[in-house]
């Protein structure tokens, strides 16, 4: 799978945001999705130090 920056990534596992965390590095829009708090603030948090 692959993507062009600027192109919308979906990750539907948030997790620990690895995916938003990269996609954020690589010049791509993302969204993500989780059911666990935890994992969307530890997310959060990687996210934000990244930008």
């Amino acid at each position: 799978m692959a993507s062009d920056p600027g192109d919308l990534v979906l990750d539907p596992t948030c997790g620990s945001g690895t995916t938003a965390y990269m996609a954020e590095q690589w010049g791509r829009r993302w969204t993500t999705i989780d059911t666990s708090r935890v994992a969307l603030a530890l997310a959060r948090a990687r996210i934000m130090g990244a930008r």
